[in-house]
C-alpha cells in the first residue's frame, strides 16, 4: 500500500535516530497551525519515541528556529548526529542550502541540544551548489563532491580543502577510534597486464576496475582494501552504515551493513555476506542504527519516495511492514 505526502510543497522532511529517539526536521513557511504561509522560512523539529506496547511512534517535544532570510529558496541537504569538537558530546546537526543570487549558494551548519534550541555552527558560501557525496561528521566536518574531486571543511578552520585520492564515490565517512576521521569509499584501481589482455563487458570493467578501501583523511593514505565488501557488490552497492571495527594482526577488520540497488539490506562481517533482508519499497538511500532501550535494536531505512521501515538488528526481519513518515506524523499530536 502507497503511503500519501505527509507534507505540502511548501514544507521538507527529513529524520534522524538520535538516542532512542526519531528526530523529524520539517523546513516550512510559516507555523504548522498556520493556514496560509509566510515568508520567513521556519525550521521545526518533532521528538519521536516508540511506544513498545502500540508499536507506533508518538511525539514527545518540539522545537523551532526561525531563519531570517525573506523570500529565500531554502533546502534541507542532510542531518546526521556527530560530536562537537568543544565538548565531545554527541549532538544532531542539520545543513540548509540558501540559494541566493548570481550562482552564490549559502549553506548553515545547525545543532540541534537537548532543550530544543538550535545554534548556528558554522556557515560558508560558494560559487557552485554542492550535490554529491555531502555528509556531516564530526568536529563538525562536512564532506562533499564536485565534478570529481571530494571536499571539506570544518567549524574549527572555517576554510575549505580538497581530499587527495582518486575516489569514484564516498559509500561512508566517520570516526573509527585510534584510526580518527576515515571514508569508506571506491577506489578506482590499475588492471593487471593480464586484465588488460581480456574484453570485460561493462559491468566486469566496474567489479574488475574499482575496489572499496577505507581512507584517513588525517594522514592522507589508504588504510585498508581487504576484508570491507567484495568486489562483486561495488556496482550495487549504494550506502553503507560500519557497525563495528577491530584491527587483528595490524589489518583492519570491519562489520558493517549495506543498501543496495537491488532494494537489500546486507550484512557483512570482515568482507563476507551474513544476511540479507529484501525491503518493502524501492530505492533505499540512507540506513541508521537505533536503540529505543531494553535491547531493542533496529536499522531504520529511508527511502526516495518519502517511505521508511525498520528490521530488527537481531534476526534481520521487518518490524513493521508499512513505517512511513506520514504514519510517524499521524500519530503524533501537533
Amino acid at each position: 500500500m502507497t503511503s500519501k505526502q505527509a507534507m505540502s510543497s511548501n514544507k521538507q522532511e527529513r529524520l534522524l535516530c538520535y538516542n532512542g529517539q526519531v528526530l523529524v526536521f520539517q523546513l516550512s513557511k510559516g507555523n504548522f497551525a498556520d493556514k496560509e504561509p509566510t515568508k520567513t522560512p521556519i525550521l521545526h523539529v518533532r521528538r519521536m519515541i516508540f511506544d513498545r506496547g502500540t508499536k507506533v511512534f508518538v511525539q514527545k517535544s518540539t522545537g523551532f528556529f526561525t531563519i531570517k532570510e525573506e523570500n529565500s529558496h531554502l533546502k534541507i541537504m542532510c542531518c546526521n548526529c556527530v560530536s562537537d569538537f568543544r565538548t565531545g558530546i554527541n549532538l544532531p546537526y542539520i545543513v540548509i542550502q540558501n540559494n541566493k543570487k548570481n550562482n552564490v549558494f549559502e549553506y548553515f551548519l545547525l545543532i540541534l541540544h537537548s532543550t530544543n534550541k538550535f545554534e548556528m555552527r558554522l556557515s560558508f558560501k560558494l560559487g557552485y551548489e554542492m550535490k554529491d557525496g555531502l555528509r556531516v561528521l564530526n568536529g563538525p566536518l562536512i564532506l562533499w563532491k564536485h565534478v570529481k574531486t571530494f571536499f571539506f571543511i570544518s567549524s574549527q578552520t572555517g576554510k575549505v580543502a580538497s581530499v587527495s585520492g582518486n575516489f569514484s564515490s564516498i559509500q561512508w565517512a566517520g570516526e573509527i577510534e585510534n584510526l580518527g576521521m576515515v571514508l569508506l569509499g571506491l577506489k578506482e584501481c590499475c588492471l593487471s597486464e593480464e586484465e588488460c589482455t581480456q574484453e570485460p563487458s561493462k559491468s566486469d570493467y566496474a567489479v574488475w576496475n574499482t575496489k572499496f578501501c577505507v581512507y584517513s583523511l588525517e594522514s592522507q593514505e589508504v588504510l585498508s582494501d581487504t576484508y570491507i565488501i567484495p568486489p562483486a557488490y561495488s556496482s550495487v552497492v549504494t550506502c553503507v552504515h560500519i557497525c563495528a571495527t577491530e584491527i587483528i594482526n595490524h589489518q583492519l577488520r570491519i562489520s558493517l551493513i549495506a543498501l543496495t540497488r537491488r532494494n537489500q539490506l546486507i550484512s557483512f562481517q570482515n568482507g563476507t555476506p551474513k544476511s540479507v533482508c529484501q525491503l518493502p519499497f524501492g530505492d533505499p538511500c540512507a540506513v541508521q542504527l537505533m536503540d529505543s532501550g531494553g535491547g531493542n535494536l533496529f536499522f531504520v531505512v529511508s527511502f526516495m519516495s518519502n517511505n521508511a521501515c525498520a528490521v530488527w538488528k537481531e534476526n534481520f526481519q521487518l518490524l513493521l511492514q508499512e513505517f512511513c513518515t506520514s504514519n510517524l506524523l499521524s500519530n503524533a499530536l501537533f
